[in-house]
C-alpha cells in the first residue's frame, strides 16, 4: 500500500480541510508515507481551539496550519490533493475555490476504500447509512460478527477514522477473511467513488438542512453507498422507505427487511409482534431482545441478514443480539430512582428519532426534555406525538423550545386533548430538577430533544452526559 500511495501522490502538496479526528488520521498516514511532503492543515477554528495533537502537528517543519478565513484566492493552485473532512460542507468557500482550480478532492474514507482495492484479496466492506439508527445498526452488525469469531473491524462516523485501520488490515495473513463495518454519514459518502461490498441503508428523512440546500440534496449525498456496486455486491434495505428505494443501484443484489409487514413472504427478514424471522426461520423472540422500542427492530434486522450472509445459524445470531447493549445517548437506560426510570436519548436530534423514542414508551406517563438549536426541519409531527402519547410534562431548551411549545399548544387544541405542563429551562440542572419534581412512581423521564445541541451544550454527547450527571446527583 505504501508503494501505491507513493506512486499515486508523487510530488504532490496535500491540503487537509478540517483538523478533527479524520483530519489527524489522514495527516498521520500521509506523513508516514511522505516524510518531507508539504501538508497544509486548514480549519475554521484557530489553533488554540483545536486539540493539542493538532498544535503538535503544526510544529512539523513540513507542515503549516492556516485559518480558513486567512486564505486568499491566489493561494490556490491546480494539482493539489485535498482531504475534505465530513464537517466541511461542499459549498465552503475554500472547497469552491479548490474545485475551480481542478484540485483533486478526496477524503479519509474514500482513500481507505481505494487502498483496500489494492490488496490481492481485500476484506469485505459493510457500509451502513441512514438518517438515524446507523450507529446502532453498524455496532450490532460488528457485534454479531465479532461474537461469532469473525475477524471484524468497526470504523467510520462512529469514531475511528477508516485510514487508522489500513496498516492493521494490510498486515493480516488473510485480509479476505476480515469484515470492515463502516458507519457512513452523508458527509462521508459525498466524496466516494467506490461503494462498500454490502450496503445497509436505514430510512432517510429530512436532516442537516442547515448543511444541504434541500432534502433532495441530502438524499442524493447518500447515493454513493450503492452507486458503484456491481452484480456481486449487495444492498440491505426496507422497501417501504421510498427515499431509500429511489437511490438504489439496479445492479446490486437486494435483501429486504421490515417490521410487522402485511406480506412477509416477499422479505428476506422481518419482525412480527412475537419474533424476528429470516425467511421462515425464527431467529429470536422479541421478549429476548434487550433494546427498547420498535425502531430498534429496524436496527436489528440488517444484522440478522448480514449474519446469515456470513453463514451464522439462528442460535448464534440470537445469542449475540441478547448480549448487545444500547449505545450511549441512544435510548440509554440511565437509572431508576424512587420508581421513576430515566432514559438518555440525546442523540435523537430529529423529530423522527424523538417521535420513535416516545412511541417506545407508549402508555407510560412521560416527562420529556426536548428542544435545542434549529436544524431547519418541521417539528409539527413531533408536537402531535407529544400530545397523542400523552406527555405529562414538557421541559424545553431554547431556542427551539418556544416553537415546540407553540406547536404543542396548537396540536392539543386541534386534537381536543389536554396539553402537557410546559416549562422552559436554560440548563440541564434546571431541566432535571423540574422533571424530578413532577415524576411519580412508574413514570418515565426522557431526554429526547428532536433538535441539535449547540448553544447550551457542546454537542449531543455533552448534553447526554450532563443529563446523566444530574440524574445521578
Amino acid at each position: 500500500m505504501i508503494e501505491y500511495l507513493q506512486h499515486r501522490f508523487a510530488n504532490k502538496t496535500f491540503w487537509i480541510i478540517g483538523a478533527g479526528r479524520e483530519g489527524i488520521s489522514s495527516y498521520a498516514l500521509l506523513r508516514e508515507t511522505f516524510p518531507e511532503a508539504e501538508i497544509k492543515l486548514i480549519d475554521d477554528q484557530p489553533l488554540e481551539n483545536l486539540s493539542p495533537q493538532v498544535a503538535e502537528l503544526a510544529q512539523d517543519p513540513h507542515s503549516q496550519f492556516t485559518l480558513a478565513s486567512a486564505l486568499r484566492h491566489q493561494d490556490f493552485k491546480p494539482g493539489w490533493i485535498v482531504f475534505k473532512t465530513p464537517g466541511i460542507p461542499s459549498d465552503h468557500p475554500i472547497i469552491k475555490q479548490l474545485t475551480q482550480v481542478s484540485a483533486e478532492i478526496t477524503s479519509n474514507t474514500a482513500l481507505f476504500l481505494e487502498l483496500l482495492k489494492q490488496l490481492a484479496a481485500p476484506p469485505t466492506t459493510i457500509g451502513v447509512t441512514g438518517t438515524k439508527g446507523k450507529s446502532t445498526t453498524a455496532s450490532l452488525i460488528y457485534h454479531i460478527l465479532k461474537e461469532n469469531g469473525k475477524m471484524a473491524f468497526l470504523a467510520g462516523n462512529i469514531g475511528t477514522p477508516p485510514l487508522t485501520l489500513v496498516e492493521t488490515i494490510a498486515g493480516l495473513e488473510k485480509p479476505a477473511e476480515a469484515q470492515v463495518v463502516l458507519e457512513l454519514s452523508s458527509h462521508q459518502l459525498r466524496e466516494l467513488t467506490i461503494s462498500p461490498d454490502i450496503a445497509v441503508i436505514q430510512n432517510i428523512t429530512p436532516e442537516h438542512l442547515n448543511y444541504y440546500s434541500d432534502f433532495k440534496s441530502y438524499q442524493n449525498a447518500k447515493r454513493a453507498i450503492t452507486m458503484y456496486q456491481n452484480v456481486k455486491q449487495s444492498v440491505i434495505y426496507c422497501p417501504r422507505h421510498d427515499a431509500v428505494v429511489t437511490i438504489l443501484n439496479d445492479l446490486s443484489q437486494r435483501f429486504t427487511f421490515d417490521v410487522e409487514p402485511a406480506n412477509p413472504a416477499n422479505l428476506t427478514a422481518y419482525a412480527t409482534t412475537e419474533a424476528i424471522y429470516y425467511g421462515t426461520e425464527k431467529i429470536i423472540d422479541r421478549q429476548d431482545i434487550p433494546l427498547v422500542g420498535i425502531h430498534n427492530l429496524y436496527n436489528i434486522l440488517p444484522g440478522v441478514i448480514v449474519g446469515k450472509l456470513f453463514g451464522l445459524d439462528a442460535n448464534k445470531i440470537a445469542q449475540a443480539i441478547k448480549t448487545f447493549q444500547a449505545l450511549p445517548h441512544r435510548l440509554e437506560f440511565v437509572a431508576e430512582q424512587n420508581g421513576v426510570s430515566y432514559y438518555n436519548d440525546s442523540q435523537a436530534t430529529t423529530p423522527e428519532a424523538a417521535t420513535a423514542a416516545l412511541r417506545s414508551f407508549s402508555g407510560t406517563p412521560i416527562h420529556l426534555l426536548a428542544g435545542g438549536s434549529d436544524k431547519g426541519v418541521d417539528l409539527g409531527m413531533f408536537a402531535d406525538e407529544i400530545v397523542q402519547q400523552p406527555v405529562k410534562t414538557l421541559i424545553l431548551f431554547p431556542p427551539m423550545g418556544a416553537s415546540i411549545a407553540q406547536l404543542v399548544r396548537a396540536s392539543a387544541q386541534k386534537q381536543q386533548k389536554t396539553e402537557p405542563e410546559i416549562y422552559s429551562a436554560n440548563s440541564m440542572p434546571e431541566a432535571v430538577l423540574i422533571a424530578k419534581s413532577k415524576a411519580q412512581t412508574g413514570d418515565i423521564v426522557l431526554l429526547s430533544p428532536a433538535c441539535a445541541s449547540f448553544g447550551i451544550f457542546k454537542n449531543y454527547q455533552d448534553r447526554g452526559d450532563q443529563f446523566k450527571i444530574q440524574v445521578a446527583g
